[in-house]
């Protein structure tokens, strides 16, 4: 069995999920704006108090997915540190192993 980790693609792959955790942030923020002039013009009524609900409903779930996404990232990144070490370590290990043999 062969396990492969390429560096760059690895990196590539956190710096996505970080991307993509502060898109997220920024279309929140730009449509938290939007969503509060419109609610905060007058806007009121069933319709208004169902649009809040969804709003505020959908701001937890944005932030949970960022959270999600920043600590997948954080995950990554420290599978690869760890991945690191350890072919580091084969490696010295071979290496006097192959010293030893001669």
């Amino acid at each position: 069995m062969t396990f492969r980790i390429e560096h760059p693609e690895f990196h590539a792959s956190v710096a996505d999920l970080r991307g993509a955790c502060d898109l997220i942030a920024t279309v929140r923020g730009r449509a938290g704006g939007h969503v509060g002039t419109l609610l905060g013009d007058g806007w009121s009524g069933q319709a208004a108090d169902a649009f809040a609900e969804a709003w505020a409903d959908w701001l937890t779930a944005s932030e949970t997915v960022v959270h999600e996404l920043g600590s997948l990232a954080e995950t990554l990144a420290a599978v690869h540190a760890a991945a690191q070490e350890v072919d580091a370590h084969a490696t010295d290990s071979l290496a006097w192993v192959a010293g030893r043999l001669g």
